[in-house]
C-alpha cells in the first residue's frame, strides 16, 4: 500500500515557513551561547525510564521496548468466563471469554460536548479480543516526541480490567532508531514493527489505540491487517490534511535539513517545556517530571536523528481515502483546544468512518489521554464494554 506522505504541507504555508525560520535564528542564537549543548545519552543512562514490566521484543531492525500490565500474564479465569468459555464449546457462537467480567458505569466527563451514535450491534461483547485467559488486550501507541509513559494514567485507569499493552516506536522512547540506518520511519514500517510485537508476544487480536503519530499507525494497522483488530480508537489522531494553529518549536526545526547538527545537539530544556505547554490546555498540569522525562526520553542515542527523519516522511496520508472500509467499531476522541491538529479533523474522522462515536472534551487539547487520563478512560470503559 503507498504511503506517499506529503512535508510539503508546511513549506507551502507562508506563515509556517516564516516561523520555521525564526525558529532557526533562535536556535542558531542559543548555540552561539553555548549552554544549552545536549549530547546524546546512552540507553544505560536511562535506566530510570524502564517501568517494573519493561522488556525489550526484538524484531526486524529494532529491540523495541514494551510495557504489559499485570493481566496480561494473568492465568485467572472469572466463573462468568468459564461460563462464556462453556457457553462456547457447546456450539454458541456468540460466546467468548472476556479481560472484564464486570459491566463498568463510568460516566462521560463534564467536558464531553458531542457523542455520535455508533452501531451497537458491532460492537458487542462477542468481538472482544481476548488472550487464552479471556482477558481483553488493548494496545496502545504514542504520538511524535512522546513514549510509552504517555499512557501511564490510561494504564492506571484500565489495568484492572484489559491486559494493557503499550510499546515506543522506533526513534522514540527508549527503543531508539531502527538498527538499519537506512530503515526509513515510515507509516507503513510503523505498522509492521506493531504487528511483528504483537506476533512475539502471542496478541492474536487486539483493539488497538492511537494519539496523533500513533492514531495514523492505529488506523493504518487497522486497514492493512484489519483481523488482527477488534476495535479501533483514535486520539487527536494524524492523517487528514490540516492547518495547524501552532506547532511545537522542535517539529519546526526538523523541516529544515540544514538545521540538523543544531538539532542533534542543541536541547534546551526550556523549549522541551514549551513543546508540552503547547499541547496541554492546563499548564499546571506539567510538572517538572514530565518535563524531565519527555527532555531525557528525547537525548536517548539516535532519537534526535531519526525524529528530523520521521519529520520528512511528512504528515498527511493518502490513505485516508480508504477509512470508509474500516468496519471495527471505532471510538474518535478529541480535545477541542487542540492546535495542533484542530477538531475539525475529528469531524472528517466520523464522517469518514461508518460505524464510529465521536467525543470531544472542550477544555482539553493534543493530549487529552495524557492531560486528563480519568476523564479520557472513562470514556473508553463505556466503549469497551
Amino acid at each position: 500500500m503507498s504511503n506517499a506522505l506529503s512535508h510539503k504541507l508546511f513549506l507551502k504555508s507562508p506563515s509556517i515557513l516564516k516561523a520555521g525560520i525564526t525558529a532557526a535564528l533562535t536556535a542558531s542564537v542559543a548555540l552561539g551561547s553555548g549552554c544549552v549543548w545536549k549530547p546524546d545519552l546512552a540507553a544505560t543512562q536511562l535506566k530510570q525510564w524502564e517501568l517494573p514490566t519493561s522488556r525489550y521484543v526484538e524484531v526486524s531492525d529494532a529491540k523495541v521496548h514494551v510495557a504489559e500490565s499485570a493481566l496480561c500474564h494473568s492465568t485467572a479465569v472469572t466463573d462468568s468466563n468459564k461460563a462464556l468459555a462453556a457457553s462456547a464449546a457447546n456450539g454458541n457462537s456468540s460466546s467468548t471469554l472476556l479481560r472484564h467480567p464486570s459491566t463498568i458505569n463510568s460516566q462521560p466527563h463534564q467536558t464531553q460536548t458531542h457523542h455520535a451514535q455508533a452501531d451497537p450491534s458491532q460492537s458487542s461483547p462477542a468481538q472482544a479480543a481476548t488472550t487464552g485467559d479471556g482477558v481483553e488486550t488493548l494496545v496502545l501507541i504514542h504520538g511524535t516526541s512522546a513514549s510509552l509513559h504517555t499512557w501511564n494514567g490510561w494504564t492506571r485507569e484500565l489495568e484492572n480490567d484489559y491486559c494493557v499493552v503499550r510499546l515506543d516506536l522506533p526513534a522514540f522512547g527508549l527503543t531508539g532508531p531502527y538498527t538499519e540506518p537506512s530503515k526509513r520511519y515510515s507509516m507503513d514500517n510503523y505498522v509492521t514493527t506493531v504487528v511483528q510485537v504483537m506476533d512475539k508476544i502471542n496478541i492474536d487480536k487486539a483493539t488497538i489505540a492511537g494519539n496523533s503519530l500513533g492514531g495514523g499507525v492505529a488506523w493504518l494497522t487497522t486497514l492493512q491487517h484489519p483481523q488482527r483488530i477488534n476495535r479501533l480508537i483514535l486520539v487527536d489522531s494524524m492523517g487528514f490534511k490540516f492547518e495547524p494553529k501552532h506547532i511545537p518549536v522542535g517539529f519546526k526545526l526538523a523541516q529544515y535539513p540544514v538545521l540538523d547538527p543544531i538539532v542533534a545537539k542543541v536541547l534546551p530544556k526550556s523549549l522541551v517545556r514549551k513543546s508540552i505547554e503547547s499541547v496541554y490546555v492546563d499548564d499546571s498540569k506539567i510538572s517538572d517530571d514530565l518535563v524531565t522525562r519527555y527532555f531525557e526520553l528525547t537525548r536517548r542515542e539516535g532519537n534526535r536523528q531519526a525524529l528530523t527523519q520521521r519529520m520528512r516522511e511528512g504528515i498527511v496520508m493518502d490513505e485516508v481515502s480508504e477509512l470508509g472500509r474500516i468496519q471495527q467499531p471505532t471510538l474518535i476522541m478529541w480535545g477541542k483546544q487542540d492546535d495542533l491538529i484542530p477538531v475539525d479533523s475529528a469531524y472528517k474522522f466520523k464522517q469518514a468512518i461508518p460505524n464510529s462515536k465521536l467525543v470531544i472534551f472542550n477544555n482539553l487539547g493534543h493530549v487529552p489521554h495524557e492531560e486528563d487520563p480519568k476523564a479520557t478512560a472513562a470514556v473508553v470503559k463505556q466503549f469497551m464494554q
